[in-house]
């Protein structure tokens, strides 16, 4: 119910920064002095705070309305083996795999409702992951194994942001600007499987017992976001 209320407390938004500007101030603007004409494509790259830089490509239906894409590099996929001796007559052996994840993808569409300040709307992808951890204790005196694995595996989530930014283009050419955004991100689903052998534990493992009692979830839920970026590029 929460979601529903942000959703209609964002539509509500959109109509203000996409009908009202179509409707009214092109009306204004063409009863005053036009503006340059803007060239066809804005390619350019953003960057906000220390994330990744996205880049961005947006091609002009009209002077004033451009739709196109962003796309932004996740964090890359990993592998990581670890051994310890836990005690004097066995070592734990730790393997742990992550697949690549937080890869965007947004189709955008922009109006330029004022000179050279527009409107912004985006729909987007984030890319989930999958995530292996798996242990082998090992005892010396015997050469007897317990395995033990978690897999964990992370939908993609969705988001939804609206906007509102200035760009120019300088030289004929070159594009500056900068931009203010607000949106929601949507939860992803946790999956969690394990995999053991009861009997080699006498019950459950220890670390079984350890995720089950402290496992985090804080971080999949819905969010809101905000964000100022900056950018620069080239107009074709």
């Amino acid at each position: 119910m929460k979601l529903k209320k942000n959703l209609t407390h964002i539509l509500t938004i959109i109509s203000f920064f996409y009908f009202f500007p179509c409707f009214v101030f092109a009306e204004t603007t063409s009863e005053s002095n036009p503006i340059n004409d803007r060239k066809r494509i804005h390619t350019y790259v953003s960057t906000f705070m220390y994330s990744k830089p996205k880049f961005n490509i947006l091609y002009g239906i009209t002077n004033n309305l451009y739709l196109g894409i962003s796309l932004r590099n996740g964090e890359k996929s990993n592998t990581s083996e670890n051994l310890n001796q836990s005690s004097n007559n066995s070592v734990d052996y730790f393997q742990n795999n992550k697949t690549r994840f937080n890869d965007l993808f947004t189709i955008k569409t922009q109006y330029f409702f004022f000179g050279n300040f527009y409107s912004n709307l985006e729909l987007g992808l984030l890319t989930g992951y999958k995530e292996e951890n798996k242990k082998f204790k090992i005892y010396l005196n015997n050469s007897e194994v317990l395995p033990y694995s978690k897999t964990t595996t992370s939908s993609d989530k969705y988001l939804f942001s609206i906007g509102l930014g200035f760009r120019k283009e300088f030289f004929e050419y070159i594009l500056l600007g900068t931009e203010i955004n607000y949106g929601i991100l949507s939860a992803s689903k946790i999956n969690n499987h394990y995999t053991f052998i009861p009997q080699y534990y006498n019950g459950l493992p220890s670390d079984y017992i350890f995720d089950q009692l402290y496992n985090d979830k804080s971080d999949y839920g819905t969010r809101k976001f905000f964000n100022i970026s900056i950018y620069a590029g080239i107009a074709i």
